[in-house]
């Protein structure tokens, strides 16, 4: 029970404003929301601004929440501004691996987007990173809280030692995500393994079941697209759709 309640104090701050987003979003959809009658209430541009404004805070603060989980995992651990910088460089160095030495073996829905991250190359087209959620936080901040411990007490001679961290944090990163590349297509794999086994036979309560607890779990890991991808935009639906 103290691990769960040390985990929920380490998330409580991003889950509030999580909560705080959603409550945005409510508000600018009454704004500007035809089907409640209050846009046409009012003729001022400006309010119609306001309430896009709040919906599209809410848009990336959903978008990037592990990004805030991972400051928050960070911040709570060290004291060093340092360590939370080199995180976010790691992330990002991650980010790119994953999508420089990506396979062309998976599907568009296994990338995004992330942090405006793309690369054109000349023979294969746009790529992008690999859709990792909460995976790649994870992966990030257990390598940064790894060096942060193994450094803490060192003294080092020729550099400051929030360089020396940062060094090994993006090159720790390098690594994880070329072996993230690796590994990847198989989880990939599996999951859609399951997605074929639940679209069998979507009236049976067996996996009904099963749909729930995945698309709960893909909630908590942030990858909640690869299933609902699949049904709600696929023949996988059944009679769902």
């Amino acid at each position: 029970m103290n691990r769960w309640h040390i985990f929920f104090e380490l998330i409580k701050s991003a889950l509030e404003i999580l909560v705080f987003s959603l409550l945005l979003a409510g508000i600018g959809n009454l704004l500007i929301n035809p089907f409640y009658g209050l846009v046409l209430s009012f003729t001022d541009d400006n309010l119609r601004y306001l309430g896009e404004l709040l919906i599209q805070i809410n848009k990336y603060i959903l978008v990037y929440f592990p990004l805030i989980i991972l400051i928050r995992l960070i911040a709570r651990k060290t004291s060093l501004s340092g360590t939370i910088i080199a995180s976010l460089l790691g992330y990002i160095v991650y980010l790119l691996v994953t999508m420089l030495w990506q396979k062309d073996t998976l599907p568009a829905i296994a990338y995004q987007a992330i942090l405006g991250l793309s690369y054109n190359s000349a023979s294969s087209g746009i790529h992008y990173p690999l859709q990792t959620g909460m995976v790649g936080i994870i992966v990030v901040a257990l390598i940064s809280l790894f060096i942060q411990k193994i450094t803490e007490h060192k003294k080092e001679k020729f550099l400051a030692k929030e360089t020396i961290v940062t060094f090994k944090i993006i090159f720790l990163c390098i690594l994880a995500g070329i072996l993230t590349v690796q590994i990847w297509p198989f989880i990939f794999k599996g999951i859609q393994k399951i997605i074929e086994f639940i679209s069998e036979n979507t009236s049976n309560p067996v996996n009904m079941g099963l749909f729930g607890i995945f698309d709960k779990l893909g909630n908590v890991l942030h990858l909640s697209s690869f299933l609902r991808q699949s049904f709600w935009y696929s023949s996988n639906g059944g009679s769902w759709i």
